[in-house]
Order: C-alpha cells, then sequence, then structure tokens
C-alpha cells in the first residue's frame, strides 16, 4: 500500500533514476579503472615470472659450481664469446627461462663491453672473477650470500631507470651482460630497468630471488660505493657490502 500522499508512479521514477545514476556511475569507474587495473595485474604477472625465471637460472648455476670447485662460468669468454648460459646449458635446460617478459624487445642481446652477442636478459654479477683475484671466487667462499647479487635483471639500455612517471624509451639493440652495478652506463643509458612498478627483479647468491626498489642509480642519489654497495632492500653488490673475511663490518653503501 502507498504511503499518503507519496504516489507510486513519483517513487517508481525515483527508483529507476537512482539505477540508472548508479550504473552510470559504475560504467563511469569501471572504463577508468580497468586500464590500470590490467596494467598493474600485467606487472605483477611480469614480475612473478622473472623471479621464477631467476629461481631456475640461480639454482642451474648453484649446481655448475658443484661441479667446478664452487666457481661460476665467465660471463662472457673471449675470443669465442661463449656466455655463462651457454655453459649451464646442461644444468638448466629450460631456455625460455633466460626471456624477461617485462624488457624482452630484441631475439638477442650486446654485450657493450665485449661485443658479443648475448643471450640472456639477466645479467652476472663479474665480481665472482678477477676482481678481488686472478681468476674465479668460489661459491663456497662467499660469507654473505643472501645479501649479495648473483643475477640482476638487464636486456636493452634505455634512458630511463623505469622509477620515474613515463614509457622506457629503449634505444637500438644493446644490453648489459656483465653485471657490475647500478651506476654503470654506456653513452648515457642504464642497463637495469626497474619495470615492476619501479622495482628491479633479482637473485641472490643464495637462490632467493626478490624485486628491490634500487637505491642508487646516479650521483644525485647519492654516495655509492660500486664493488661493495647497496643495490636495494637487503641486496649488496657484493658480500652484504662488507669486504672478504669481515662480515662484521659495517655494510658500505
Amino acid at each position: 500500500m502507498s504511503e499518503p500522499g507519496t504516489p507510486s508512479g513519483n517513487r517508481s521514477g525515483l527508483a529507476l533514476r537512482v539505477v540508472v545514476g548508479t550504473a552510470v556511475l559504475v560504467a563511469a569507474v569501471t572504463a577508468f579503472a580497468t586500464p590500470h587495473l590490467l596494467a598493474w595485474q600485467r606487472i605483477n604477472s611480469d614480475r612473478i615470472a622473472s623471479i621464477s625465471h631467476l629461481h631456475r637460472l640461480a639454482y642451474g648455476l648453484q649446481l655448475y659450481s658443484q661441479d667446478y670447485d664452487g666457481d661460476l662460468p665467465l660471463p662472457v669468454s673471449l675470443p669465442s664469446c661463449v656466455d655463462w648460459t651457454q655453459r649451464i646449458r646442461g644444468y638448466c635446460q629450460e631456455q625460455w627461462v633466460l626471456r624477461n617478459p617485462a624488457t624482452s624487445h630484441a631475439k638477442h642481446l650486446t654485450d657493450p663491453s665485449t661485443a658479443c652477442r648475448v643471450r640472456a636478459d639477466y645479467a652476472l654479477n663479474s665480481r665472482f672473477q678477477n676482481t678481488f683475484a686472478s681468476g674465479p671466487f668460489p661459491l663456497y667462499n662467499l660469507e654473505l650470500p643472501a645479501q649479495t647479487a648473483l643475477l640482476v635483471e638487464a636486456g636493452r639500455m634505455t634512458s630511463n631507470t623505469g622509477r620515474r612517471v613515463g614509457p622506457l624509451i629503449y634505444k637500438g639493440n644493446q644490453g648489459s651482460f656483465e653485471y657490475t652495478d647500478t651506476e654503470s652506463r654506456v653513452r648515457g643509458l642504464v642497463p637495469y630497468p626497474s619495470t615492476h612498478d619501479h622495482r628491479l627483479a633479482l637473485v641472490a647468491a643464495d637462490g632467493h630471488a626478490v624485486s628491490v626498489r634500487v637505491v642508487h642509480y646516479s650521483k644525485k642519489d647519492g654516495p655509492h660505493d660500486q664493488l661493495y654497495g647497496r643495490i636495494g632492500g637487503a641486496i649488496y653488490n657484493w658480500n652484504g657490502g662488507r669486504t672478504n673475511q669481515h662480515p662484521s663490518d659495517p655494510p658500505r653503501e
């Protein structure tokens, strides 16, 4: 029964307008939110895939080191240009894990330091070779493997780290293969993009993979120890930021 003084037709019209207005509002919000939601889902999916790839590659490198007295393969061997991905093929046969869905834009990349073509979107920490002594540094001698980068995302050079708003601008078919540190530059281009919502995926020498917000990309980010310094989170270029045989010292940022 209708309330006195409130025609049922007026109430029906009001209800219809409310329903229509609500539908229009929902449609507008959905149209605005959907691209952002899809972009977030893609970023998250790429991040998860990249971390999974890093896990598998680290496991392959660890298996390789067990058969070679703790030594890791050279990032690239000259003059043959045989890279580490070819060395571990018998330990990691899933070649698709060499491709990072967030940064793969070419069939092959080129290492600017050697001009050798490479087969990975991930860079191997070159400090394990000819840095602290002649020849390889055995993986089992590393005191703080959980705080030492083993592999980081690489890919084609970009003029943008990914931390700033705006699209990444890729230049040519170059890449960074031998991981040195996040301040490395080749003709002003950045080798280590942070495309996962401004974060970089990497795997530590103990095999655990994470994504971190890089703390040093340029001099304006502050002083940075390029040999030992922190990349982001609890991950450093080497041995938790400490020199070998001195794990209790304060870390070098």
